[in-house]
């Protein structure tokens, strides 16, 4: 037997893969069968350098996203029916901000900067660096979580 009966024969879809991973196929010159083509490949391959070239560029662009400044305005990180709700308006006149000035929104407080006042939810009770946080609304129904709430108003207002 030679070696060319145990070479075996690769089709024009196999050569195009190869081709497009990096390796050159070899033949002898007897029977050259076409060039791989583009036409050839998949559409849907990506190399793993196209893949980690793609990731690092929305790494780029998430890291490149700069806060949104509200301008002194009062930020309520929270579902916009809540933000309309009392207590949200009694918590404001209590600390004489400007209803009119209000930002409501479901993304977090680190996409945004220079606010006067912001309000998120969150699991736990907090009045530090001009950020009220409490539990979710539905919580702050109970009485003992209103209370808490403005025990801590309260109290930071006056500290200052």
């Amino acid at each position: 037997m030679t070696s060319e009966q145990h070479q075996a024969k690769l089709t024009a879809y196999q050569r195009a893969m190869l081709t497009h991973m990096g390796i050159r196929c070899w033949q002898s010159r007897v029977d050259t069968p076409p060039t791989p083509t583009a036409e050839l490949m998949p559409k849907n391959v990506q190399t793993i350098e196209h893949k980690q070239a793609n990731l690092n560029k929305l790494k780029q662009q998430i890291s490149a996203q700069k806060p949104i400044d509200l301008h002194q305005h009062v930020l309520l990180c929270m579902e916009e029916q809540f933000s309309r709700s009392q207590l949200v308006k009694d918590v404001l006149l209590f600390l004489n901000l400007e209803s009119d000035k209000v930002t409501s929104t479901t993304k977090p407080i680190s996409q945004y900067k220079n606010y006067r006042f912001a309000w998120s939810v969150a699991d736990h009770f907090n009045y530090q660096n001009d950020v009220l946080t409490t539990p979710s609304f539905n919580e702050l129904h109970s009485t003992k979580a209103k209370k808490r709430l403005w025990e801590l108003l309260t109290h930071h207002s006056n500290s200052l």
